[in-house]
């Protein structure tokens, strides 16, 4: 199920020194690709289609992570299956520790504020 509006995102994020806006895209703007998110390095966007439950979140994650690796050449010298399968398994597992964890969140961007 499509959920109607993404409240609480941002519209940018930065990954290191880039700033990516966050774009929602429906179904019909996928063009045939089965994705639920992507990272777009020439426009600086993070495309993903907003999907009820942790979904979207686990998603989003994905891409940042993507965006990581790329920014700090760790991809260079692995296959694409290789760091799809190692971003998968970091991005479904942060957002497990989120969703177990809230307080443990909220603590750490408290400590990062301070």
């Amino acid at each position: 199920m499509i959920i109607e509006d993404t409240i609480g995102l941002p519209d940018t994020i930065k990954i290191l020194h880039k700033d990516f806006n966050l774009r929602e895209r429906s179904f019909s703007e996928s063009f045939g690709n089965a994705r639920l998110a992507e990272i777009d390095f020439m426009k600086n966007e993070i495309n993903f289609i907003p999907i009820e439950g942790s979904e979207t979140v686990d998603s989003i994650i994905h891409e940042m992570l993507h965006g990581l690796f790329a920014m700090f050449d760790i991809n260079a010298s692995m296959s694409m299956e290789d760091e799809e399968h190692i971003v998968s398994a970091l991005a479904t597992g942060i957002t497990t520790v989120m969703r177990d964890n809230p307080d443990l969140f909220y603590a750490l961007q408290d400590m990062l504020d301070d």
